[in-house]
């Protein structure tokens, strides 16, 4: 029976913003939300949730680089407090991230602190992440093998302070730009598979609907409509969904974007 991966990671490790998986490293670099041109400084996105008789309204202030790579993110709640805080730095190119630093602010436990480290082959391909705590001590190493594409074929996570191994496995299919995963456990049991796409850029889904500018206005039942500047960079967008055959609108982010001049 497949389950869903996140549900997977979670089991494996409990909830980690930075835990490796493959679906993470597949993920690992990719361009954000924005056109490759002109170059863009800082966007601040609000973002308002309309729930079941609550509404709430989060904000979040990106910069980045001159490839247009995030550097810095910071997401504050409802009332204006820092709630984390997101660094990275990249190598010479400016586009392949070697460290990233995360933050998080908790009214239990206080404020924390994880380092990551990412590892390449001579290749350019990411084959290992470190996971470290306040004190630059690693707690977690994910090892990954790659196919000759540079493709992550399998992952190997081992939690140093509890001798825990996790593995997951991946097999592709470049014709239907899929790839199966599957996670085990350190005693070679299979948990779940999990089916996802390869590369989300791909437009050739029947299930999924395109506007001209590339960005999604259907799927799985869901709407989304899009306002744009003159750069073709959505500033405003919505989200929608049907219940008891009725458009709702359920999500509203709105960006504002400063150019480099």
């Amino acid at each position: 029976m497949k389950k869903y991966l996140l549900r997977t990671i979670m089991v494996l490790i409990g909830f980690n913003c930075s835990a490796q998986s493959i679906a993470t490293a597949l993920s690992h670099d990719r361009k954000p939300d924005i056109r490759e041109k002109p170059h863009i400084i800082e966007i601040t996105t609000t973002t308002t949730y309309y729930r079941k008789n609550v509404t709430e309204t989060l904000k979040t202030v990106s910069t980045y680089n001159i490839q247009n790579m995030l550097v810095s993110e910071i997401k504050y709640d409802n009332e204006e407090n820092i709630k984390a805080r997101l660094n990275f730095i990249y190598d010479s190119t400016n586009a392949k991230s070697i460290t990233r630093k995360f933050e998080t602010w908790n009214r239990v436990i206080g404020h924390s602190v994880e380092i990551t480290e990412y590892v390449y082959d001579e290749k350019g391909y990411l084959i290992e992440t470190i996971d470290k705590n306040v004190n630059n001590q690693p707690f977690r190493i994910s090892s990954l093998k790659n196919n000759d594409q540079g493709y992550p074929i399998q992952l190997v996570l081992k939690e140093l302070n509890s001798n825990f191994t996790g593995v997951e496995f991946a097999s592709y299919d470049f014709d239907k730009n899929l790839v199966k995963i599957s996670v085990l456990d350190e005693n070679g049991k299979t948990l779940s598979t999990n089916e996802m796409r390869i590369n989300f850029e791909e437009r050739k889904f029947n299930d999924l609907v395109y506007n001209d500018f590339g960005d999604l206005i259907k799927s799985n039942g869901k709407e989304y409509e899009y306002k744009y500047d003159k750069f073709n960079n959505w500033i405003k967008k919505t989200w929608y969904k049907y219940l008891d055959g009725k458009k709702r609108k359920y999500q509203v982010s709105t960006r504002k974007i400063k150019y480099k001049k």
